[in-house]
C-alpha cells in the first residue's frame, strides 16, 4: 500500500512548515521540498519565503549546505529577480556561493542571471568577487574574474579588490588583472572597508607584497650547474606555484612602477614605511632583488640611522641580494666602509648571531653554525682588511650602564661631577652599592671592544655548545645503528642458508641469489663498519669554529651514506636469503617478503633528505 504525504498541512505559514521546508535544503532532499512548494502553489510562492530568523531564503539554505544538485532544481522554480534577495545581513544567496567556492553552483546562478557577478552582493557593497579572495576561493575567483568586465568597476573597489588578492596570497589571479589594462593599481594606495580585516588602511601593492615571505633557496647565480644539481634533487617535490606567482607578480609591479613614476615617487613609495626593512625581516630576498634591478640608485638611499640595502642584507642574512650586489660590481670602497650611527658596520652586522627565525632555514645547531661561518667567511674575503681589524662595540657590555641611577661623590653630600680620584657608586634594583673606580670603568669600556672575529667568537658561543651537543647526539644514535648492524651481517657470513655437501661447499652457492647474498652481506659490514669509525671520529672531534665549516659536515654525510648503504645491503640480505630458501617452491613469497622489506628504505631517505640536501648544499655548494 502506496503511502502519500499531505505536506500542505506542512506550509510555511507555521514555525514548523518553515522548518522543514528549511531541513529538506539542509538535506539535499529535492522531491519532498518540490512536493511542498508545487502544492503550496504560486499564491504561497514559498521560493521567496523567509525560512530562519536571519531572513534566508531556501536559495540561502541551500548554497550554504553546498547541495549543487538541489540548487539546480529549485533554480527552475525561480526568477531572476529571486536571486538578488537579501537576508537582514544585506546578503544574496550569491554571496554564500561566492564565499563557498562551490564554482557549479556559481554557473548555474550565472546561467540564469549574467549580471550577478557585477552586482554588490552584501550591505556593505562587497562584489562576489571580492568575497571569494576574501574566501581565498582560487577557482571562484577566476570564474568571477571572468565574469566581470573588472575595468568597468569603480576604481576604489578594483583596488580593494586587487589588495585583497594580494593579502590572500592568490597571486595568479592579480596578476591576471593587473595584465587586464589597470596597471594603475600598482601604486594606488586601497582604504579598507567596513569589516575587512585584510590588511591596514591605507596599504599599497608594495607595502602589502614587502611583508610575504618571498626568498630563495639560493645565493648562487641562477646559471650555475651547482644549482641545477640541487633543482633537479628538489623537483621530487611538488612545484610550488605560489611562490613562482609571486616572483612574477613583483616583477610586474616593479616594472610598471618604473615606467609610471618619478624615481622620487618610488623611494617615498619605498622608504615610508621602509619596506626594505620590512621585506627583509620576512626574509623576502625577492622583494629586495627587485629594487636593485628596477632602482638600482636605491642602494645609496639611507634611512634615519644611515643604513642601506647592503646592511639589511647582511643582517638579515639575504645571501641572494648580497649575491646581486657582489656580481655586479657594486661594492665599492664607499658603501663597504660606510657605517651607520650605530656604529652597524658592515663587519658588526655579520658577526652578530643571526635572528632565530633567519638560522631555522637549516636544520641542526651544528649546520647553523655552518651557515654562520660560511656567511662570516664570505663576507670577510670582500671587506678592506682595515675593517677586519676595527674595534666592534659589544652591546651586551654596555648593558651595565642601565643600572646606574645616580653618580656621588663620597666626600660631598651634593650631586658633583666626580674626578678621576673619586669613586663611582652605582645603586642597583636591590638598593646594594657597588663600588666602581674611574680607572675599573675606562678598563671595561676597553674591554668592550673586540674585533669582528672575536665579536663572532663571543656572540656564537652558546651556538657552538649547541652544535657540539647536536652532533655528538646524532652521531652516537647513528653509530648504535651501525653497530648493530655490523654485528648482524657479521654473524650472517658464518650461517650461510642451506646446508654443505659433502666437499664442505654450500649447496647454493650455483645459485644467482646466493651470490646476491654474499655480496650484499660483505657491503653491508664494510659500509657499517665504515659509518661506526666515522660516526667516532665525529665524537673525538675538537668542535672549534673551523670544524664546523667542513670537515664535521662532511663526515656527517659520509656517515649517514655509508649507514644508508648498510641499511639497503642488509635488506638485500635478508630478501637473498627468501629466494634461496623458496628456491624450489612459489616464487611469490620472497617477492612478497622482499617487497616488504624495501618499504623502510625510502622511508629513511625520504625522513633523512632535508638533513642531506642542507648538508650538501653548505659544504659542497
Amino acid at each position: 500500500m502506496k503511502v502519500t504525504w499531505n505536506l500542505t498541512r506542512f506550509l510555511p505559514s507555521t514555525d514548523r512548515g518553515k522548518i522543514l521546508l528549511r531541513e529538506f535544503a539542509l538535506n539535499g532532499q529535492w522531491t519532498y521540498a518540490k512536493k511542498l512548494i508545487d502544492e503550496a502553489g504560486q499564491e504561497k510562492n514559498l521560493v521567496r519565503a523567509k525560512l530562519t530568523a536571519n531572513g534566508d531564503t531556501i536559495l540561502h539554505v541551500a548554497v550554504k549546505a553546498q547541495h549543487t544538485s538541489f540548487v539546480k532544481h529549485l533554480l527552475h522554480k525561480m526568477k531572476p529577480d529571486d536571486l538578488i534577495i537579501r537576508n537582514k545581513d544585506g546578503y544574496t544567496a550569491f554571496c554564500f556561493a561566492a564565499a563557498s567556492g562551490v564554482t557549479e553552483i556559481a554557473r548555474l546562478m550565472v546561467a540564469m542571471d549574467k549580471d550577478l557577478p557585477s552586482k554588490c552582493g552584501s550591505s556593505d557593497q562587497k562584489t562576489p568577487l571580492l568575497i571569494a579572495v576574501l574566501f581565498k576561493r582560487r577557482d571562484m575567483a577566476h570564474y568571477l574574474l571572468s565574469k566581470t568586465i573588472f575595468h568597468e568597476l569603480p576604481v576604489e573597489e578594483q583596488v580593494h579588490i586587487f589588495n585583497a588578492t594580494l593579502n590572500s596570497e592568490l597571486y595568479d589571479i592579480s596578476l591576471e588583472i593587473l595584465e587586464s589594462d589597470v596597471n594603475y593599481l600598482a601604486t594606488r594606495k586601497c582604504k579598507k572597508k567596513n569589516g575587512d580585516h585584510s590588511g591596514d588602511d591605507g596599504e599599497t601593492p608594495f607595502e602589502v607584497m614587502a611583508r610575504k615571505p618571498i626568498g630563495r633557496d639560493s645565493w648562487m647565480p641562477a646559471t650555475s650547474w651547482k644549482v641545477r644539481i640541487v633543482k633537479a634533487i628538489k623537483g621530487l617535490y611538488k612545484k610550488d606555484m605560489t611562490q613562482e606567482a609571486a616572483t612574477r607578480l613583483l616583477q610586474s609591479l616593479f616594472e610598471y612602477a618604473s615606467y609610471f613614476s618619478t624615481y622620487e615617487d618610488v623611494v617615498k613609495l619605498i622608504s615610508k614605511p621602509n619596506l626594505l626593512h620590512v621585506a627583509a625581516k620576512a626574509g623576502n630576498a625577492e622583494f629586495l632583488v627587485q629594487v636593485f634591478r628596477f632602482f638600482p640608485e636605491i642602494l645609496w638611499e639611507k634611512d634615519v640611522d644611515a643604513t642601506t640595502i647592503l646592511h639589511i642584507a647582511i643582517e638579515n642574512r639575504l645571501e641572494v641580494v648580497w649575491k646581486l650586489l657582489y656580481d655586479v660590481g657594486w661594492l665599492n670602497d664607499f658603501l663597504v666602509k660606510n657605517t651607520s650611527e650605530n656604529n652597524n658596520d658592515i663587519m658588526y652586522l655579520v658577526a652578530k648571531l643571526a635572528a632565530p627565525h633567519h638560522l631555522n632555514k637549516v636544520s641542526g645547531a651544528a649546520l647553523q653554525m655552518q651557515r654562520e661561518l660560511i656567511w662570516f667567511n664570505e663576507i670577510e674575503k670582500v671587506v678592506p682588511v682595515s675593517q677586519l681589524e676595527a674595534k666592534c662595540k659589544d652591546t651586551k657590555k654596555e648593558e651595565h650602564k642601565e643600572l646606574l641611577v645616580e653618580v656621588k661623590c663620597e666626600d660631598s653630600k651634593k650631586s658633583t661631577p666626580c674626578t678621576e680620584e673619586h669613586e663611582d657608586l652605582l645603586r642597583l634594583d636591590d638598593n646594594k652599592k657597588l663600588m666602581i673606580t674611574s680607572h675599573q670603568i675606562s678598563s671595561e669600556e676597553q674591554k668592550s671592544k673586540l674585533t669582528p672575529r672575536q665579536l663572532f667568537t663571543k656572540e656564537h658561543k652558546d651556538l657552538l655548545t649547541e652544535g657540539e651537543k647536536w652532533m655528538q647526539n646524532t652521531a652516537n644514535s647513528c653509530m648504535v645503528v651501525s653497530t648493530l648492524i655490523a654485528t648482524v651481517v657479521f654473524a650472517a657470513a658464518f650461517t650461510i642458508p642451506g646446508n654443505y655437501d659433502k666437499t664442505g661447499t654450500p649447496i647454493f652457492q650455483p645459485n644467482i641469489w646466493f651470490t646476491v647474498f654474499i655480496l650484499s652481506d660483505a657491503t653491508a659490514l664494510i659500509s657499517s663498519s665504515t659509518s661506526i669509525l666515522i660516526f667516532l671520529s665525529i665524537l673525538t672531534s675538537r668542535y672549534t669554529e673551523e670544524d664546523f665549516l667542513h670537515s664535521l659536515p662532511a663526515k656527517l654525510i659520509l656517515g649517514l651514506s655509508s649507514l644508508f648503504i648498510s641499511i639497503v645491503c642488509m635488506f638485500v640480505t635478508f630478501s637473498a636469503t627468501f629466494f634461496l630458501l623458496y628456491n624450489k617452491a612459489t616464487i611469490s613469497i620472497p617477492m612478497m617478503i622482499g617487497a616488504m622489506m624495501m618499504v623502510p628504505i625510502p622511508c629513511f631517505g625520504a625522513l633523512q633528505f632535508k638533513l642531506w640536501i642542507d648538508i650538501f648544499q653548505n659544504t659542497y655548494l
